[in-house]
């Protein structure tokens, strides 16, 4: 005699989950928005816009821009160290969370629209205007930055990059 045993799992998932709509303090435009950790977040956006929150979003308080440019794209590696990207071909590095920034040297110019790290070491710059393609990589934790040999099948801006 054979036996069959047919297992049925149900699941309900309900999701009261609701967006509010938190003021940042600036009519800015912003463009990226990253959290190193639960509690420290930073924001970038147009005009040299750059924001800090030290409590998960409630409030945010402006810091000082390098330049005052559109900041396309914003990555920290922790709460201290991170990187912002934008127009005109500037890209710049901080070591103490945002209070002062060093200009990154690039070997391609054009818009950085996007930074990503998939650890403190490996990372990658993504941008480029209209009839061009940027995608720089590091794996000095960001100190030196090449082209990547990555084949792009269009010349086309890189909006985003996620690992």
């Amino acid at each position: 005699m054979k036996h069959f045993f047919f297992f049925f799992f149900i699941l309900t998932l309900e999701s009261n989950a609701q967006w509010i709509q938190i003021n940042s303090g600036n009519t800015n435009n912003l463009y990226d928005i990253h959290f190193p950790s639960s509690s420290t977040g930073y924001a970038v956006g147009y005009g040299g816009t750059i924001l800090h929150s030290y409590d998960t979003g409630n409030t945010w308080q402006p810091i000082a821009s390098p330049k005052n440019l559109d900041w396309h794209s914003v990555h920290f590696l922790n709460e201290d160290t991170g990187f912002i990207g934008g127009d005109s071909s500037y890209f710049f590095r901080t070591y103490n969370g945002g209070n002062s920034w060093s200009a990154i040297s690039s070997p391609q110019e054009g818009i950085f629209r996007n930074i990503f790290f998939t650890d403190n070491l490996n990372g990658f710059a993504g941008g480029g205007n209209f009839g061009e393609t940027i995608i720089l990589k590091t794996n000095d934790g960001g100190v030196s930055w090449n082209p990547s040999t990555v084949d792009t099948l269009a010349d086309r801006p890189v909006t985003s990059i996620y690992f």
